[in-house]
């Protein structure tokens, strides 16, 4: 029931609502309640710490389990971290009738994420429910380019300073995503395929662009166009990519290069990407980092003036808004989408031998481990510091969908 006092706000769309306590979403009518500590020996460890918090929405209710655990890392030394896991959540609400799926469907799952993770993310730092601040929050489980993964993980940066946000950051959207919402057709790996054995037979051009692509700026990748009715198959055996199988959504590196970073004296591999889906074209930075055996994670700046519409028929609440001073930024539907289609295409990034004669030797294709992708939303406004990672974690099965 919801309380008798009025709530006092918090930061962007999220007030706090003492009484029960939870985090109210002023503009769409979510909430998330926290219920006490959580302990069942049949879903979690007696020697955890675990908390229950609820999703609650008139079309849905959605129980969360989140332990609370001091960092490990030793760069993240001292912080809390709240561990969400939905597997277990899942778990509890079907024991409390709320369904016998394996898993959460997709739109569930989205539509639940979505909030939480903000909520948390922006969740006061006094009160009573926290041992201390909360700097970081883990995910574990979720949809990934169209299965369910039990082992995908996910780390979500906390909030905020606020003296750190510009004018015109907001986006109080009331959209939400629909419950029926089924996954986006999964990306698939096209590697070169030389004809002839032999190192130069996997070059690859640079750039390599898509026909029909223009910017208003190429050399900086500003301003990409790409009509709505453009082929999105024209690339085999022209590069390396990722291609949906619907040929709906496209991403692939198209360009690489080395550059000297000002004020280092380091030398800094990175590629361009291209991003593609029936609603938006961008392009974007990536470089590898944290190399590994197998791979290593990516990092990705997405957005700014590397982002365009394709289609002026779309959803109005999927707009690029300009701004006074600073770079454009997506609205929060949009950044949603986008976001999650380069997390779907990339985690699937097999890695190849392909490469261009100039690229210096730190400029590979090597395979994703997983990836970073910096700036987005908390309580409806753009904050540059946010960032998501996910992480692949090697041999685990993913659950096809059906």
């Amino acid at each position: 029931m919801a309380s008798a006092v009025k709530p006092k706000h918090v930061f962007g769309w999220w007030d706090w609502d003492a009484e029960t306590p939870a985090m109210v979403n002023r503009v769409t009518g979510e909430r998330v309640a926290f219920r006490g500590v959580f302990q069942d020996p049949d879903l979690v460890a007696f020697d955890e710490s675990w908390l229950r918090f609820d999703y609650e929405h008139p079309e849905l209710s959605f129980p969360l389990l989140v332990e609370e655990r001091q960092a490990e890392k030793p760069r993240e030394k001292g912080k809390v971290v709240w561990r969400i896991d939905y597997s277990q959540s899942h778990d509890l609400l079907k024991r409390e009738g709320g369904g016998s799926d394996l898993r959460p469907s997709y739109g569930v799952w989205r539509r639940v994420d979505d909030c939480v993770v903000d909520a948390l993310a922006c969740w006061p730092q006094d009160n009573s429910v926290a041992q201390k601040a909360v700097s970081l929050l883990r995910l574990e489980g979720g949809w990934l380019n169209g299965v369910w993964s039990k082992k995908m993980h996910r780390t979500e940066t906390c909030l905020v300073r606020p003296t750190e946000l510009q004018l015109d950051d907001e986006d109080y959207n009331s959209w939400l995503l629909p419950l029926d919402a089924l996954p986006p057709s999964p990306f698939e790996f096209h590697d070169v395929v030389p004809r002839r054995i032999g190192r130069e037979n996997w070059r690859i051009g640079n750039p390599v662009l898509l026909d029909g692509l223009e910017f208003d700026d190429a050399e900086r990748g500003f301003g990409p166009k790409l009509p709505p009715n453009v082929n999105l198959t024209g690339l085999e055996g022209r590069t390396v990519y990722l291609l949906s199988r619907d040929n709906q959504r496209l991403l692939y590196p198209y360009y690489g290069d080395t550059e000297l970073k000002s004020g280092s004296g380091h030398w800094q591999s990175w590629f361009k990407m291209l991003y593609v889906d029936e609603l938006a074209v961008m392009s974007s930075s990536a470089r590898p980092t944290k190399r590994s055996s197998q791979g290593a994670m990516w990092q990705f700046s997405l957005f700014g003036k590397g982002l365009g519409l394709r289609s002026t028929n779309a959803d109005a609440a999927f707009f690029v808004r300009s701004r006074e001073v600073f770079a454009p930024i997506p609205s929060r539907p949009l950044w949603l989408k986008v976001r999650w289609g380069v997390a779907d295409g990339w985690s699937s990034w097999d890695g190849s031998h392909a490469r261009n004669p100039d690229w210096l030797k730190d400029l590979s294709l090597v395979r994703a481990d997983g990836l970073t992708l910096s700036e987005g939303y908390r309580g409806g406004r753009w904050v540059a510091r946010v960032s998501t990672s996910i992480r692949k974690v090697s041999g685990q099965r993913l659950q096809e969908p059906f």
